[in-house]
């Protein structure tokens, strides 16, 4: 008869180590990337086209979420974990974009389209183009940009991690602990392979961010889910009028007979 398995060790919860890509000349902007992803890195943004897709489109605005409003019971969780009353990290103001490497799974169409009746797109962009998107935006303000990797740990190892993050914040390192907090998550989501944007600043906190953005020179490709037949002509008009052209748009042909 075989040992029962032993539990799988704790995997350690590591700090990030920041490159700083873009520095304000006149306030304290700053813009860090995680020194483990390169700014050639492709990144993808699955969103449903209406009305987040085309409405941000229109808008020429990107929309950072403070991530307690976010709707996952997890990360409600966790954000009350890190910025409960007392907790140092609540002395600032975050807001994040979350987007993939993720580019040819199928379960992340239907993650988002509903069963196939709700058209979905995915903007193709590089980490070196959303850091010059935010560059513009963080230039005139003291805020702090961080884009990484999310490492992905067991609940206990986030618990444990959340009370050593929650007595840290010394002055020149607040910041970072914020934004090496918002990348972590539960081994459940590693699937998703995701990175993230984040916004820290000082101001009251707000439901999210507007950052105004130039559709086609932050986004490279944008494909149509691979349910969204129908809708594609609408999509591919309203893609063009934004000054995409034919060849940065495709129908993804997952669900194609071969």
């Amino acid at each position: 008869m075989s040992e029962p398995s032993k539990p799988s060790a704790s995997k350690p919860v590591e700090p990030k180590k920041w490159s700083r890509v873009f520095k304000g000349e006149r306030v304290a902007s700053r813009v860090w990337v995680d020194q483990n992803v390169s700014l050639n890195q492709t990144l993808y943004r699955y969103v449903q086209w209406e009305p987040h897709g085309e409405g941000h489109l229109n808008d020429g605005a990107l929309f950072f979420s403070a991530p307690s409003r976010w709707p996952d019971p997890y990360e409600k969780w966790w954000c009350e974990e890190l910025f409960r009353p007392g907790s140092k990290l609540s002395q600032v103001s975050p807001y994040a974009l979350c987007m993939t490497t993720s580019w040819g799974d199928e379960p992340y169409w239907r993650m988002y389209d509903h069963s196939g009746t709700v058209p979905v797109v995915r903007f193709t962009t590089t980490v070196g183009r959303l850091v010059a998107a935010l560059s513009d935006f963080v230039e005139p303000l003291r805020a702090k940009v961080f884009i990484g990797k999310v490492q992905y740990h067991s609940s206990n190892d986030l618990r444990r991690e959340a009370r050593k993050l929650r007595v840290r914040g010394a002055e020149g390192e607040l910041a970072r602990h914020v934004a090496h907090a918002l990348m972590l998550k539960r081994t459940a989501f590693a699937f998703e392979s995701e990175h993230r944007a984040i916004i820290l600043d000082r101001s009251p906190a707000q439901k999210g961010r507007f950052i105004q953005f130039s559709p086609t020179e932050l986004y490279t490709r944008v494909m149509i889910s691979p349910s969204a037949k129908q809708w594609e002509a609408k999509i591919r008009t309203a893609l063009a009028a934004h000054g995409f052209t034919s060849d940065q748009i495709r129908r993804s042909s997952l669900y194609d007979i071969p």
